[in-house]
């Protein structure tokens, strides 16, 4: 549930006006309102599928000894 939370919130990087500014020296700049707020959720993403991809080997691992 967190992945698909986060991973809906991140489309709205890509969807919400104003949030990707071009024209900068660099390929794009976030705002900073919604453009940086919304990117502290690709770090949670990237927590959750940590967590679900070692929660999986723990059970694979229970399975094996089982």
């Amino acid at each position: 549930m967190g992945m698909l939370t986060f991973f809906v919130t991140l489309i709205c990087l890509f969807t919400i006006p104003g949030v990707i500014q071009y024209g900068f020296d660099r390929p794009f700049a976030l705002s900073a309102v919604p453009g940086q707020f919304l990117l502290k959720d690709l770090g949670l993403f990237a927590a959750c599928v940590w967590i679900a991809g070692t929660s999986l080997s723990a059970v694979r691992n229970r399975r094996r000894l089982v």
